[in-house]
């Protein structure tokens, strides 16, 4: 057969994508087929004695098992795959060494914030025929079925579309933010948000009038930033309708004032949210559960509320039934989890509201921290079961401790699979499961700051 041409493998924290160049086109391995990549703790052994990253040698062991050769002489690179830690021996003990060069001619793109966080390591791989597990689109079918919301292109890939052909410019990802499905731009702006997150994704809603949700940020580049997008649009003969926080928390609303000012237009926001921002942030429109933002255009577009309470008393989801998506806030995130505190959360109703949005049926979640996620009804199901699951670790901590106890004193035991750095919030995650636990009867309060279980004998 022919050669067909360079072959591309990117790896990012999101997975694996081909790209295959011949004279028919551009062809892109769907990621779902390639093979992942999982770092061993024999690869990092490996690395070490051949003095290459751990990347290196996985991929190499990868590649390897596909029948592709990345070695920078001629060699027996099979052993790779069945012990690299030998094979890495013998390779030190020649004085050879590992090379898979990159290909310079693409670079790497570093992307803004946690939704394309890190950077695109691209390296060329000449292969005559790809390996028959793997099924390849051509390009004018991914965008065709990427344009009519079918399906959802990971950022690298489409970046390297864009780098390959320039057909995905301004309507993928472009390093500062991404239209996930038309209408629909994601923007991950820097934000005075708790780690592991450090932006939170406002967006852009409507393909004619259309909606801000999430002014997250008080910086003012970041401002300046979100303004310049909007008078792009307006320029464009779009209509910004108004400002929509999710809720009250400094990392959603802190752009919502100067915003509201810069741009002329009415803040909407849950009565609950509005109390809480009263004196701060004036909020014009009072939305809540049910209510549809119709918004115009070529394609036009409803955005259904959902009032979720349990992170706060005001949150608000919206969900665009067209595609699937839902904005979730802070329901879920893509990168860490999701504080719920006494003072504006509370457990049961974040439960419910987790179970509520699982039986929406949406395609996908556009989370406020971290990227999109794919797999919207296991997430939320995950969630669910995670935080039933700590709660259990707290009743089983209260079982093990002797008489009525503290949190402070709880904590080092409900959480001792996590680090210590993250136990002042566990406190205040801990306060939260306390408090629903005494509202089921399982745990009584003594004295206003401790707590024992109602019967010992079956925590």
């Amino acid at each position: 057969m022919a050669e067909r041409g360079a072959s591309l493998v990117i790896r990012d924290a999101h997975g694996a994508i081909g790209l295959t160049t011949s004279t028919a086109g551009v062809h892109l391995g769907e990621s779902d087929d390639l093979p992942s990549i999982s770092l061993t703790a024999e690869d990092h052994v490996a690395a070490d004695l051949l003095g290459v990253s751990p990347l290196d040698v996985a991929i190499a062991r990868e590649l390897t098992r596909l029948g592709v050769s990345a070695i920078d002489r001629p060699m027996d690179v099979r052993a790779i795959a069945s012990e690299p830690v030998a094979f890495a021996t013998r390779i030190r003990e020649a004085g050879a060494r590992i090379a898979l060069p990159e290909l310079s001619s693409h670079g790497s793109t570093r992307g803004r914030g946690d939704v394309l966080a890190g950077e695109l390591e691209i390296r060329e791989l000449r292969v005559d025929e790809p390996p028959s597990s793997l099924r390849f689109v051509d390009e004018a079918s991914l965008l065709a079925s990427w344009s009519d919301g079918s399906r959802l292109p990971s950022q690298a890939l489409a970046v390297v579309l864009d780098a390959s052909s320039g057909r995905v410019r301004d309507r993928g990802i472009v390093v500062e933010d991404w239209e996930v499905t038309p209408g629909l731009r994601m923007i991950p702006i820097h934000s005075p948000t708790l780690p592991p997150a450090t932006h939170t994704n406002a967006f852009l809603v409507g393909t004619g009038s259309f909606v801000l949700v999430e002014p997250a940020s008080p910086y003012p580049d970041e401002i300046e930033r979100v303004a310049r997008l909007v008078t792009a649009m307006r320029a464009e003969g779009r209509v910004l309708e108004g400002i929509v926080l999710t809720h009250h928390h400094p990392d959603h609303a802190g752009g919502a004032a100067a915003l509201r000012e810069r741009l002329d237009v009415p803040v909407f926001a849950h009565e609950r949210t509005a109390q809480r921002l009263a004196g701060a942030v004036i909020v014009d429109r009072l939305v809540g559960d049910g209510d549809v933002l119709e918004l115009d255009g070529p394609t036009p577009m409803r955005l259904e509320l959902l009032h979720t309470p349990g992170h706060a008393p005001g949150h608000l989801c919206l969900f665009e039934r067209r595609s699937g998506a839902l904005i979730a806030g802070d329901m879920v995130a893509g990168v860490g989890t999701i504080l719920v505190e006494p003072y504006d959360g509370d457990m049961e109703l974040y439960l419910a509201s987790l179970d509520r949005l699982r039986t929406l049926g949406s395609s996908m979640i556009l989370p406020a921290h971290g990227g999109v996620v794919r797999d919207p009804r296991g997430w939320l199901s995950f969630y669910i079961s995670h935080r039933l699951a700590r709660e259990a670790k707290i009743v089983a901590a209260l079982a093990e401790i002797a008489g009525p106890t503290t949190i402070g004193e709880l904590v080092p035991l409900a959480y001792a699979d996590t680090s210590s750095t993250a136990w002042p919030l566990a406190r205040m995650a801990s306060a939260a499961h306390l408090e629903k636990l005494v509202r089921e009867g399982r745990v009584v309060m003594h004295d206003g700051d401790r707590y024992a279980l109602v019967n010992r004998a079956t925590p």
